[in-house]
């Protein structure tokens, strides 16, 4: 297990997906996105809302969602907004589920070439209502 492995949750793909022309198999999800859920959580408290199960679990981030954006990738190309020490950084929002709008902020080693960079990092992904679908 590497060391980013030990530090980021992983999913693996199969078949992989191809994102601006590599052959991603793995992704590894930074706990990051969590202190968004923690935020959403705390105002839905001081608003004296209380919902379902099933009402949160719409209005939460999870690992499975993030891994169901992630495969929207599949067949786009992306530019980076920067690249830094050996990595190049995506800033991506994407319309999804019921028109519901996230942004997604991932990562990649910039030598895809090396067989064992097959993977990309998701940083943190939140809700960004203001491109929601008005359908």
């Amino acid at each position: 297990m590497s060391q980013l492995e030990i530090a980021y949750r992983t999913f693996h793909f199969n078949p992989p997906a191809s994102i601006s022309g590599r052959l991603i198999s793995k992704i590894l999800v930074d706990p990051h996105y969590e202190k968004h859920n923690q935020e959403v959580l705390e105002s839905l408290t001081r608003r004296g809302i209380h919902l379902s199960p099933s009402e949160l679990a719409e209005k939460l981030i999870t690992d499975e969602l993030i891994c169901e954006l992630v495969k929207l990738f599949h067949g786009r190309w992306f530019l980076a907004w920067k690249r830094e020490n050996g990595w190049e950084y995506f800033s991506t929002i994407i319309i999804y589920h019921h028109g519901k709008a996230y942004h997604l902020k991932w990562f990649w080693p910039e030598d895809f070439k090396n067989n064992n960079n097959n993977f990309l990092i998701v940083r943190t992904c939140y809700r960004e209502d203001k491109y929601d679908s008005k359908e």
